[in-house]
């Protein structure tokens, strides 16, 4: 087998183990959005939480980031915009990409 060959197969199966470790790791991010998100990103709208579930993750980046930078959550009559600014606030940027394509 050849070097690039004997790569190849270590990459696949190491595959399965690495993508088990980014979903515990996406999960574990996403854990404190689940009090007002839901568990499957279903939303709750007595919390006037939305789904986020079947949202682009490019979508969910750019409200995240809306809300760190104080273009959403600003207002002082939006108390649920000002909670999700504080929850975003505590996501790095690396975070953000992962709970979004979580």
């Amino acid at each position: 087998m050849t070097i690039p060959g004997v790569f190849i197969a270590f990459v696949c199966m190491m595959l399965p183990a690495l993508v088990a470790q980014a979903d515990d790791t996406a999960a574990s991010t996403y854990q404190p959005c689940v009090a007002c998100h839901g568990d499957v990103g279903q939303g709750i709208a007595a919390l006037g939480a939305p789904a986020l579930a079947g949202q682009q993750a490019a979508y969910l980046q750019r409200q995240l980031a809306h809300f760190k930078n104080g273009v959403r959550g600003a207002d002082s009559r939006d108390t649920q915009g000002a909670q999700m600014k504080a929850m975003a606030g505590m996501l790095s940027e690396q975070d953000v990409v992962v709970v979004s394509e979580y």
